[in-house]
């Protein structure tokens, strides 16, 4: 058995956790379920609340908490330096972290389960157990890599934030809940906004192929979920420094493409399915660059095997935003050869089957949008290391946060408020229909940027200079 599996295993099942896992949902369970009149309902929401509750609220932060009570307890160093590999301690620390959380929380499923299988086919009942899993192993394994990402940008490793990385995990069972929300009764206490059948029982279309909507929701998570643990162990190799090629990244960019691309595509040819591809790779080119170490130091090592021609050193030591921008790049070019460059403006405001149309042939996608949206881009990643390499320190990442909110938000809002186009297309990705209005600020944005943040680069390589009082005091001695 798998050394940090079987220790974990030790650390969480004693006896009395045990005991409190399993007898406080069994007895509160117990009670509604013998409770004089009892609605099937009310049983399962609770049921599902308390699942919630220990698989979406605990399980998390026990993901987290695998790493951070090591971190703590000083016994972080010993475990890069042991001969795990990085794969035993990746799933060895998420399953055995989470078993004591996941004994209590299957109790509760179980009880959802018996319930929905009254009231459901039986495919569907366990279609909807299956989604609640998966989606709480996506929401574990996202806190997990949360956690081994701030471990990877905390000075020396020597810090954790378990709530923050809670956090994103809570979050990611939100994004995940939502895309593919069980089928419910009545209001479900996680998914509020789906109601009984809300069509998801329906066949999707999907690259013109017609699929069970139940099936593909399960199977389409179960995929998600994968690619969380993989994100999961290659974080895991890099804090435990293995030498890796960068292709994962570049190959979940490209999987989210190819998935989301084909409910774009039907009856629409290539220009649907490019256009979705370039706003999806544009999006995920943020959390790359955000979630990537930016050390100046090491982006000078890059540039130097670039230009000796060490191209595995180079891919090694190659940040994740590079491919994707580069893959933003290439779908830039496929933008400007198929779309058929339509404008909104012609739409009305309740054509909602038009706008509908229009967002599946990726006619919204002009020429000008598309060179704005990738000058944005650009923009970003100056910003974003513009300030890694300045006094923010530790909390850069965070800071260019708020930073893009008010640019994306803020300024917008006041410049539609004051009535001027050209100040909110200077900061939000707009057609005006001048080419020089819609281009020429962000142009001049990203241009601006990302000279600072090469000057700024340059300045944080450079080895600090010794103080001259300390330089004199040396001579003196």
């Amino acid at each position: 058995m798998n050394p940090e599996f079987r220790r974990n295993l030790w650390i969480e099942l004693t006896g009395p956790r045990i005991a409190l896992a399993v007898g406080v949902p069994a007895i509160l369970l117990l009670a509604v379920w013998l409770r004089p009149g009892h609605d099937i309902t009310l049983i399962n929401n609770i049921s599902i609340l308390l699942y919630n509750l220990g698989a979406f609220i605990g399980g998390p932060r026990r993901a987290a908490n695998s790493i951070a009570i090591e971190v703590r307890g000083r016994t972080w160093e010993g475990q890069v330096m042991s001969a795990l590999s990085a794969w035993s301690m990746t799933w060895g620390k998420l399953l055995g972290g989470c078993a004591l959380v996941w004994i209590s929380a299957l109790i509760c499923l179980g009880s959802s389960l018996a319930i929905e299988l009254q009231i459901f086919p039986t495919g569907t009942a366990l279609g909807n157990a299956g989604l609640r899993i998966f989606t709480a192993f996506a929401a574990q394994a996202v806190a997990f890599c949360s956690a081994l990402i701030i471990l990877r940008k905390s000075a020396a490793g020597k810090s954790l934030n378990s709530t923050l990385s809670q956090a994103v995990g809570l979050i990611a069972a939100a994004i995940f809940g939502l895309a593919f929300a069980p089928t419910v009764t009545q209001y479900s206490w996680m998914w509020t906004v789906f109601e009984q059948q809300s069509g998801f029982d329906l066949s999707i279309a999907w690259y013109g192929l017609q699929a069970d909507g139940n099936l593909f929701r399960v199977v389409s998570l179960a995929i998600f979920v994968g690619w969380t643990w993989l994100a999961a162990n290659r974080l895991m190799r890099h804090v435990l420094q293995y030498s890796s090629m960068p292709w994962a990244w570049p190959a979940f960019v490209i999987f989210m493409v190819v998935y989301f691309g084909g409910f774009f595509s039907a009856g629409a040819g290539s220009s649907g399915w490019v256009a979705a591809g370039f706003f999806i790779v544009a999006w995920l080119t943020y959390p790359a660059a955000l979630s990537d170490v930016k050390d100046a130091v090491a982006y000078g090592w890059l540039r130097r095997d670039l230009s000796a021609g060490r191209w595995r050193n180079a891919l090694q030591r190659m940040p994740a935003w590079m491919p994707t921008l580069a893959i933003l790049l290439v779908f830039g070019i496929a933008v400007a050869v198929s779309a058929p460059f339509s404008s909104l403006s012609a739409l009305r405001v309740d054509d909602f089957e038009g706008l509908g149309d229009l967002l599946t042939s990726g006619a919204w996608l002009s020429s000008s949008l598309m060179l704005a949206i990738l000058l944005f881009v650009i923009r970003d990643l100056g910003i974003i290391h513009l300030l890694a390499f300045s006094d923010a320190g530790r909390y850069s990442d965070v800071v260019a946060v708020i930073v893009l909110i008010a640019l994306y938000l803020v300024i917008p809002i006041a410049g539609s408020a004051a009535g001027s186009a050209a100040m909110v297309a200077a900061f939000l990705p707009l057609d005006l229909g001048d080419p020089a209005v819609t281009l020429g600020p962000v142009a001049v944005e990203a241009v601006a940027t990302t000279i600072a943040a090469r000057a700024m680069a340059r300045r944080a390589a450079r080895p600090p200079r010794p103080a001259t009082g300390s330089a004199g005091a040396s001579a003196a001695a």
